[in-house]
């Protein structure tokens, strides 16, 4: 099962994802896609979106203790980082400045 969460992505994007996979809720896409569609998806994330666009994409894998692996783009309002091997979460400060460390 890929995720894909999309936020202020251009009408172009949205479309496109909106192609591959079921739109659930605004900006928010799931499908069961193979690993070579959900890259070419994420590369066209890449290449379409503007310097505003936000995007997560999940999906499984079971290499990971979690058994999920993901990409961001944008300025997230968290930020997703592996600590021990884990996929963890953590909101961003407001003053962007001020970088907080585990």
């Amino acid at each position: 099962m890929l995720l894909l969460i999309l936020e202020l992505a251009p009408p172009k994007l949205r479309g496109y994802c909106s192609s591959w996979a079921l739109q659930v809720s605004t900006g928010v896409y799931v499908a069961n896609l193979p690993a070579s569609v959900r890259d070419e998806i994420w590369d066209r994330v890449e290449r379409w979106s503007t310097p505003e666009t936000r995007a997560i994409m999940l999906w499984p894998d079971s290499r990971t203790e979690q058994g999920l692996e993901c990409r961001m783009r944008g300025d997230p309002s968290r930020a997703v980082t592996r600590r021990e091997g884990l996929l963890v979460s953590r909101w961003l400060p407001i003053d962007r400045e001020v970088e907080l460390e585990f």
